[in-house]
């Protein structure tokens, strides 16, 4: 995939930071610098010496514009599921095209 480290968002590393820091205050891999935080979390790999978003990196931390351009068919898939394994509330699903 051609996607380069122009097409990160680094709003979203600081999003997923925030979350990762609430849902497992002990974890260090929110203090890492954030190409190392990418790196560790298998968002990022090296291809021909240039760092390069994964497939997964692109949903997590990739711009609109970037997933648009490198996986025009993509769909999420979003269900909410509550701590019983029961779908939460009325919205229990939405699929979304990224466009």
């Amino acid at each position: 995939m051609d996607s380069t480290i122009e097409d990160i968002n680094v709003l979203e590393i600081y999003n997923l930071k925030e979350k990762l820091k609430v849902r497992d205050p002990k974890s260090s891999l929110p203090e890492l610098e954030d190409m190392s935080f990418l790196r560790d979390l298998g968002l990022i790999k090296e291809d021909e010496g240039v760092d390069r978003l994964t497939i997964a990196g692109l949903f997590f931390v990739g711009k609109e514009t970037a997933i648009n351009r490198l996986l025009p068919q993509a769909e999420v898939i979003y269900l909410h599921y509550s701590t019983d394994n029961d779908f939460f509330g009325e919205t229990i699903s939405a699929v979304l095209r990224i466009q």
